[in-house]
């Protein structure tokens, strides 16, 4: 329930007069400013100048140059470290899964179980 419904809340002087002060004192404007920039090639997106993946989280410029920039020579990409090397990319990626395979064969076991490992298996 909001104060503004509560009978006993709005029955005390005190609190009418905080909320009558607080509605008088805030700014009727304010310096909160969002600049969001989108790639047209791949739907990047920047927002105050940060870049952040689809799923909402932070990303650096270096790994989307790596994964996606790199790998496609568009004039429509807007991302500053196109071209550059380094960061996330997919060899990277490909050889941490190739370790990650000759690990499990030298133990003979999933490194995790996801609930589906068995003996049996």
């Amino acid at each position: 329930m909001s104060c503004f419904n509560d009978v006993e809340f709005l029955a005390n002087k005190a609190n009418l007069e905080f909320i009558d002060h607080s509605f008088h004192t805030m700014p009727d404007s304010s310096d909160l400013s969002l600049e969001r920039k989108e790639c047209s090639k791949c739907g990047a997106v920047w927002l105050n100048g940060q870049l952040y993946w689809a799923t909402g989280v932070k990303a650096k410029e270096l790994d989307l140059a790596g994964l996606v920039c790199n790998q496609t020579d568009s004039e429509e990409c807007i991302n500053s470290k196109k071209g550059q090397k380094g960061g996330d990319t997919w060899e990277k990626r490909l050889m941490f899964l190739n370790n990650l395979d000759k690990i499990m064969e030298q133990r003979g076991t999933p490194m995790w179980d996801a609930g589906i490992y068995t003996d049996e298996n």
